[in-house]
């Protein structure tokens, strides 16, 4: 399975979660690493725009394809399974919990959760601390260029 990230060029060889795990995110609280990734390119597009200001714009951004092989535990987590909080645009405890539970118990090495910006497409996150994760590798990089008409 290929899965994406758009990221600024310093930090586009970083996998093992580091900005996650020093500001948290939706999945993490601070101090507990993730790698965030979508499943199709455009919806990595999406999810770093709602999280963009305008005036990171113009700083040097690349589109990362990384491979999860197919043999890797993936636990799916459905909008059912999520406290009914889940979906708000600020970062909630409860969906903190959730991420820093999966990468406490280190039984999977991602976990598949729902986009809030497409409901119907996944987000994916990997745990960098997993035995496993040294299979997960990056398989194209190349620099991406907003397009302005988006702004």
């Amino acid at each position: 399975m290929l899965v994406y990230r758009i990221v600024s060029k310093q930090y586009s060889k970083d996998l093992k979660g580091t900005g996650a795990g020093l500001y948290g995110g939706r999945w993490n609280p601070v101090g507990t690493p993730l790698l965030y990734t979508a499943q199709h390119r455009s919806l990595a597009l999406c999810e770093m725009m709602v999280n963009l200001d305008k005036v990171h714009i113009k700083q040097d951004y690349d589109l990362i394809a990384i491979n999860i092989p197919d043999r890797l535990a993936i636990k799916k987590v459905t909008s059912r399974q999520l406290p009914a909080s889940w979906n708000e645009k600020r970062m909630d405890a409860e969906t903190q919990f959730i991420g820093k539970k999966f990468v406490d118990t280190g039984k999977y090495i991602g976990m598949e959760v729902p986009s809030i910006v497409i409901p119907e497409e996944s987000n994916f996150l990997f745990n960098p601390m997993h035995a496993d994760f040294k299979k997960i590798k990056i398989v194209d990089q190349k620099k991406f260029i907003f397009d302005e008409r988006l702004f």
